[in-house]
Parts: structure tokens; C-alpha cells; sequence
């Protein structure tokens, strides 16, 4: 299976962190983001990646050229404009067979990438999501499906309280079928301005694409500075307390 990672947004969230380098080249324990989704993906058992790029995308090609030493295949497609996750999938040429998709500011245990992937291989369902459970104040900012027993039924992006449909929010990873990519180019606007892969899951249920959920309670994600510094501190500490 091949894997589209998504790393052309601007990260304004982050500023002034990614005025000069990308959110994807952000370090966690070390690592950038991307090299860490990259590494835990293969652990999974891909190899194969198409990766988006847009701000500041010529570092992001050249630092994982530079790491690559054969075991992984990278093409990449440009993002002239930041307009949404929907947008940036609008990019790629047509997969011809199910396939990954990734936000690059979201790390996962590769135990949770492997049910994934092994949750999907069982054939009985169309797409595969990553689920989490969410604070309400916090699914506003994410997202709120209708699950139930193992079955998604119903998404919307970024709900206000009144359209809460569960403590349950959709993580920006996804398994597709290539048959997405008709809904993913037909998906408009969202209120937010953006074109958003949820509108075009929503989209597919509403046409009787089977989607079931894989929960976890484990994921990293670097949204602000603050992430970014609470992610970090441990690391650094460690660091500094073995060279003192």
C-alpha cells in the first residue's frame, strides 16, 4: 500500500516556529515529524510515498533525500496554494488502489498503524479511520463522528457543541479507496474557507461507503509552540542532565 503524506500547509498555529522551517521539519525527541511518520509507516510495512509539499517544500524534499538510503520510494507533488487538506489530495495523480493518508503533525504508535493496516486488509468495509476520544472543548477544534459498534455512520469537521455527535474525533490519518479521489475533487469549500478530506468522507457515507474506526488512545500532535515545547522539555532535559 502506498502512503500520501501531507506536508504543505503554512502551520500559522506554529509562527513563528515555521517562518523559516516547514511544520513538517519540526523536531520531536529528536526526529523532524516527517521522518518519524516516515519511519513508523515502514515499520508498518510501507515503503512507498507520495508526499505533498508546499511552504517552504524544497527543505522538506531535500532533508529526506539526504536520510533515504534506498529503503523507501518518494515522489513528490507540489502544493501551489495551502487550501485544505482535500486541496492538497487534489494534487496527486490517481491512486489505482487503496492507499494511506497522513497529515504530517500527527505521530502514532506503529502497533495503531498496523491494525490499520491489517483492519483493512480484512475486506469487509470501504475505508478505514484512526479515531480518538476527545474532551468536548477539544472536538470543536477536531472533529465528531457517530460510531457504533466499530461503524462510522456520520462526520463533521470541526462541530460547534450543539452538533456534537459523541465524545468520539476522526485523527487525520485514513485508509481510501481509490475511488475517493471522484469525491475528493468534487468537495467544495468548507465554511472555514478550506477544502477538508472530512467533507469527502462524509460525501461517501452519505453514498453507502462502508467506514469502520480504529480507536487510540496514543498519538502525538503538534498543533502550536506550546506543543512543541511540552513534546520536547522531556527530551531536552534528558539531554542536558546527561551532560551535566
Amino acid at each position: 500500500m502506498e502512503a500520501v503524506l501531507l506536508a504543505g500547509g503554512r502551520g500559522t498555529r506554529l509562527k513563528p516556529l515555521t517562518d523559516e522551517v516547514p511544520k513538517a521539519l519540526m523536531p520531536v525527541e529528536g526526529k523532524p515529524l516527517i521522518e518519524q511518520l516516515i519511519r513508523d509507516l515502514s515499520d508498518a510495512g510501507i515503503s512507498s510515498y507520495t508526499t505533498v509539499v508546499g511552504w517552504l517544500g524544497g527543505q522538506i524534499r531535500d532533508y529526506l533525500d539526504s536520510i533515504n538510503d534506498g529503503r523507501w520510494q518518494i515522489q513528490y507533488v507540489n502544493q501551489k496554494k495551502q487550501l485544505g487538506s482535500a486541496h492538497a489530495l487534489k494534487q496527486i495523480k490517481a491512486p489505482e488502489a487503496d492507499y494511506l493518508v497522513s497529515a504530517c503533525d500527527c505521530l502514532y504508535p506503529v502497533s495503531h498503524l498496523k491494525k490499520m493496516l491489517s483492519y483493512h486488509a480484512e475486506g469487509s468495509h470501504d475505508i478505514t479511520l484512526s479515531l480518538k476520544q476527545l474532551p468536548p472543548d477539544k472536538i470543536t477544534e477536531s472533529s465528531t463522528v457517530l460510531y457504533e459498534d466499530g461503524w462510522v455512520e456520520k462526520i463533521i469537521e470541526k462541530p460547534t457543541l450543539n452538533e456534537l455527535l459523541s465524545n468520539i474525533a476522526c485523527n487525520p490519518l485514513y485508509i481510501l479507496p481509490p475511488q475517493s479521489m471522484k469525491y475528493i475533487n468534487e468537495t467544495d469549500k468548507s465554511i472555514r474557507g478550506e477544502y477538508e478530506i472530512t467533507s469527502a468522507l462524509q460525501a461517501m457515507l452519505e453514498q453507502g461507503y462502508k467506514t469502520k474506526g480504529v480507536l487510540t488512545d496514543d498519538w502525538v500532535h503538534l498543533t502550536t509552540p506550546a506543543d512543541f515545547l511540552r513534546l520536547n522539555f522531556p527530551y531536552l532535559k534528558k539531554m542536558l542532565d546527561e551532560m551535566i
